[in-house]
């Protein structure tokens, strides 16, 4: 994810935080992938709260790091309030994990709630979430399941078959 501050990272660090406070020691764990203008204050979050043993500040990662880590994950979270698409969530979900995120962003386009991940409406919802998955093996197994195996419906097929119907729409527009 991109540190900034549209994208969240220290609210997704309080809200792991507070979801790690209900579980054992130990059973969960938080990568924030990714690096920019916030990650001197996520990183001081993270030692406010006393979280070093629980999230780590991975950076920025070539493509075959995050397939790796994509691989050792099982959930994603994406705690932007405000996501016109939500790019990093599609190959996340595409890569098999679930995906946690808000609802009314560009990810309910691909995320539907219970089946690919579950959809949240605040920070409480989105720590509850962690929490129901980190406590429901089964559920999370299901969602990853469902999702390394059923390809979302935004591949080159849709967008390609999108592009041709807008050039033909226009076409008859214009007369030709």
């Amino acid at each position: 994810m991109r540190l900034a501050p549209r994208k969240r990272a220290v609210p997704l660090v309080d809200l792991v935080g507070r979801a790690a406070a209900r579980l054992p020691a130990g059973a969960l764990r938080l990568d924030v992938i990714g690096d920019g203008p916030d990650r001197a204050r996520v990183a001081a979050r993270v030692a406010r709260l006393g979280l070093d043993d629980v999230v780590t500040l991975r950076g920025r990662l070539p493509r075959a790091e995050l397939r790796a880590a994509y691989a050792e994950a099982d959930v994603f979270l994406a705690p932007a309030e405000l996501e016109a698409f939500g790019i990093a969530a599609l190959e996340a979900r595409t890569a098999g994990l679930a995906v946690v995120a808000r609802r009314g962003t560009g990810i309910e386009e691909f995320v539907a709630d219970g089946t690919d991940g579950l959809l949240v409406t605040d920070d409480d919802a989105m720590a509850d979430a962690v929490l129901r998955l980190a406590e429901d093996p089964a559920l999370l197994a299901a969602m990853r399941t469902h999702n390394a195996t059923v390809r979302p419906d935004q591949g080159w097929d849709r967008v390609l078959r999108a592009a041709q119907a807008e050039y033909d729409r226009a076409g008859v527009l214009a007369g030709a």
